[in-house]
């Protein structure tokens, strides 16, 4: 196959993807589970909590889109690697890119209360930022950097 046709082919994976999560957030995550298992704070309605965390929740999707972008622009056009002490730098930039998800994901734990069940929001937020940067990224990289992120060589055949 050419990188052009690898290129259409991951990106198209990546937003079938995105679309899965979003749909997980709107239906799954805030109408199905969200809605039965949080008490929001007082004088605060359940809807406008739930809408305060769908926008949080993809703001943090769309930090994990950029960091994926980012990791996919860098493996594709500034590194060329396969194998060696190559490979365990590229797989040290994905821990970093990782790290910095994580951080965001912190963050993020700070800007929701509730008075019950916040800690399924906490988990849903892990998902959504971490998740699809580790999914999208083991499913997705470009070739020279595919086998970086940790399990890729066997989770990349599930898809």
């Amino acid at each position: 196959m050419s990188e052009a046709t690898d290129y259409k082919k991951h990106w198209t994976g990546i937003v079938i993807l995105l679309g899965v999560f979003l749909v997980v957030i709107n239906l799954v995550e805030t109408n199905l589970v969200l809605n039965q298992f949080i008490s929001p704070p007082l004088n605060i309605k359940l809807e406008d909590w739930l809408v305060y965390y769908q926008i949080i929740a993809y703001s943090g999707l769309g930090i994990s889109i950029l960091t994926v972008g980012f990791w996919y622009y860098w493996g594709t056009n500034l590194v060329k690697v396969y194998t060696g002490s190559d490979l365990q730098k590229a797989t040290g930039r994905w821990w970093q890119l990782f790290g910095c998800l994580a951080i965001v994901f912190l963050v993020s734990l700070f800007l929701t209360s509730a008075q019950e069940g916040v800690w399924i929001a906490d988990l849903f937020y892990v998902i959504n930022i971490l998740g699809f940067y580790y999914l999208a990224t083991v499913w997705f990289s470009p070739v020279s950097v595919m086998d970086c992120p940790p399990g890729a060589t066997k989770l990349r055949f599930i898809r």
